[in-house]
């Protein structure tokens, strides 16, 4: 009767089992439910069971499971069998798992308890008999060659294929199918890259198991028999070409979240406010413009870059790019470097002095200045000495006249300016010295975007967002963010003040 049933909280409905897909290390979607990468790299790649020579399935049926297409997810005969021969053992010689009881085991099963114990063996064979009622022999199959483990970090046959011989699982002779076979009951001590000995006389025992099933004929096992391993020299590394610092960004995210409680869950569905499309051409820009100024500058070093791009509605990230060359964990300049703004920042001055009653046509001296800071004399110039003279505070932004926004900052006063822009999003310090409104503080590139919103949304501070909802592979929400945002959304300037900093931009 138990066999007929769960047994245990959370036990999968006939659909679940029906439509359960392999974990390959979730999907990271873009705001469009676009696929952009994964959350981790997953050694695993799903095939249809078509895609797998029949020669291959008849080596892991007699060696896993020989009766496979006769019994119901349990295999009576060789239970009594086993159980005889660790009986006279004393000990644990023999399994009897099924390949239904090895699906359930790396699918619905996992983990569930200590991995030898009698209640994960109960679990398990409770398991495969829903597996066996919910889906057809070749179903499960499929599902097997899958999801089993094959060593080395590596699931399913197709992928381990790849990594022992460098070519898909069609394209295997029949050695090569033994030598797979041979890997599912201990993968770790038949591998033949560390034990190449074992391994071979492993993959020659599967032949004969082959022979004794009569999937091959007798005359032939010497002959395959004598065949050498011949194992590739590189393992199978699956590599994004689209992974990204974005993605890397979205990830630690998620670590943030689920880590803890959820530890089991490892295909999730990530929906981001990134968009594809614009993440590949913020890529693409700084390799391009990174590569030029290199070139242009002949300079020996890699020139790196930083790209940031977000909706100023709502703060949304549409394209983060932290580095010209992008390789998983590395530094990611958007997030996390900190380099002085320069003239990036004198809006922020100029945004001060509309608060303070100024206009874009208000105007100031454009002329050599001197400033006194202690017993020293700051003397801040404009670029190739060039001077207008008396002009309008629109002139001086447009010109990025130092002279001028350095004597705009003092009439407005360096403690406001550092106001206005910790209320518009900046984080970081920001000292209280005259240098500063030309910029010579350090900020990081998101929180620089983000300050800037407020200029193009009407005068409201947003908070940068990436991710926008974290669901298991069948949709079960386990984190989603609010609409509404703590911090978002909350006026800094007036709808006049930002009109008229966005026009003078």
């Amino acid at each position: 009767m138990w066999l007929g049933t769960c047994g245990f909280d959370g036990c999968p409905t006939p659909r679940d089992i029906q439509t359960f897909q392999p974990d390959q290390g979730g999907r990271i979607l873009d705001r469009y439910n676009r696929v952009m990468g994964r959350l981790e790299t997953v050694r695993r790649l799903n095939v249809p069971l078509s895609a797998v020579p029949e020669f291959v399935q008849q080596a892991f049926i007699a060696t896993e499971d020989r009766r496979f297409y006769e019994h119901g997810g349990l295999d009576w005969r060789g239970f009594f069998r086993a159980a005889l021969t660790n009986l006279k053992a004393g000990r644990t010689r023999e399994g009897f798992s099924t390949i239904s009881m090895q699906v359930a085991r790396n699918t619905f099963a996992v983990r569930r308890y200590p991995a030898r114990s009698l209640r994960q063996k109960l679990t398990e064979l409770r398991m495969s008999r829903l597996i066996e009622h919910s889906l057809t022999k070749q179903q499960i199959l499929e599902l097997y060659f899958n999801v089993i483990y094959m060593g080395n970090g590596v699931y399913g046959v197709e992928a381990a294929s790849k990594d022992l011989f460098g070519r898909s699982v069609n394209q295997l002779n029949l050695p090569q199918a033994a030598m797979l076979a041979a890997l599912p009951k201990a993968p770790s001590a038949y591998t033949p890259r560390r034990h190449p000995d074992r391994a071979l006389a492993r993959r020659n025992l599967v032949l004969g198991q082959m022979v004794k099933e009569g999937y091959v004929s007798a005359n032939r096992l010497k002959g395959l028999q004598a065949q050498p391993l011949r194992i590739a020299r590189d393992e199978y590394r699956p590599k994004d070409p689209n992974d990204s610092f974005a993605l890397d960004a979205v990830r630690e995210f998620v670590d943030s979240v689920i880590r803890g409680g959820t530890s089991d869950i490892v295909d999730l569905t990530v929906r981001t406010t990134l968009d594809r499309n614009a993440q590949i051409a913020a890529d693409r820009a700084i390799r391009r413009q990174a590569a030029a100024i290199q070139s242009e500058a002949g300079r020996r070093a890699l020139v790196q870059g930083a790209m940031v791009a977000i909706d100023p509605r709502n703060g949304d990230i549409r394209a983060l790019s932290g580095g010209r060359q992008y390789e998983r964990g590395t530094f990611n300049r958007a997030l996390l470097a900190h380099r002085q703004p320069g003239s990036a920042f004198k809006p922020f001055v100029y945004a001060a002095a509309m608060a303070a009653g100024y206009t874009p046509s208000s105007e100031v001296d454009d002329d050599p200045i001197d400033v006194i800071q202690g017993r020293n004399v700051w003397s801040p110039a404009n670029y190739n000495d060039d001077y207008s003279g008396r002009i309008t505070f629109r002139r001086a932004l447009i010109k990025s006249a130092n002279a001028a926004t350095v004597r705009v900052s003092q009439a407005v006063g360096i403690p406001r300016i550092i106001e206005t822009a910790k209320r518009n999003g900046i984080v970081s310090q920001l000292p209280n010295v005259p240098s500063m409104a030309l910029g010579s503080l350090e900020v990081t590139p998101i929180e620089l975007v983000t300050a800037y919103a407020p200029f193009a949304n009407g005068g409201f501070r947003v908070r940068p967002r990436l991710v926008k909802s974290i669901s298991t592979a069948d949709e079960t929400p386990i984190w989603q963010e609010e609409d509404i945002r703590e911090g978002n959304h909350i006026p800094v300037m007036t709808p006049q003040d930002a009109y008229q900093v966005t026009s003078m931009l």
